[in-house]
């Protein structure tokens, strides 16, 4: 089996008084680098991470090289552009594709795993994890949604996709750090 992983790293974090989400540390490790080291997994064949928002000041701060960097030029477009961006990137050889967003920091490793062993059972299925009934991340979806994304208009919300083929989705439940996103001072406040 082989996925690439694309970690959305673009946003401003207009809620975070301007920080930049993927060099938030809790304790020494960024919220990025806390990503990519639990993307080290032999299914995980290459891992790009789309930047936008300050993207030179992330990238000089970057401790991985075993990742490809996209940038994408219109992140103030949302979500939906960059996850074009990094999807315009995977390699054509995939059998599927993980979308990480770079601000759940409390992710366990356990629950990549699980997703990553849900789509091995039955890899025609969007497999997305769940905490509660609530939908969480991460979601790896079969390689033919690539240019289902590709065509999205960016105005659009990500989860067009899912709604759109919501006949394919797979859930699987877990704990909270699935949907543990941290958006605001407040959020980040009680963590770190």
């Amino acid at each position: 089996m082989r996925i690439g992983a694309i970690i959305l790293a673009a946003g401003e974090g207009k809620r975070l008084n301007g920080r930049i989400k993927a060099l938030i540390q809790i304790g020494s490790v960024t919220f990025l680098d806390k990503a990519i080291s639990l993307l080290d997994s032999p299914e995980i064949c290459e891992r790009i991470v789309v930047l936008g928002y300050k993207a030179d000041e992330v990238k000089r701060a970057l401790t991985f090289s075993n990742v490809s960097i996209a940038i994408n030029d219109f992140w103030k477009n949302g979500m939906t552009s960059s996850l074009k961006v990094g999807t315009s990137n995977l390699s054509k050889n995939l059998d599927g594709f993980m979308i990480m967003p770079v601000d759940l920091p409390l992710l366990k490793k356990e629950t990549l795993i699980k997703t990553l062993e849900t789509f091995q059972k039955d890899s025609s299925k969007i497999v997305r994890p769940r905490y509660r009934k609530i939908p969480g991340h991460p979601v790896i979806f079969p390689i033919e949604f690539v240019e289902k994304i590709i065509e999205l208009d960016d105005n659009l919300e990500p989860n067009t996709i899912l709604k759109r083929s919501i006949d394919r989705v797979k859930y699987f439940d877990t704990d909270q750090s699935c949907v543990k996103d941290l958006d605001t001072e407040v959020e980040l406040d009680l963590i770190l």
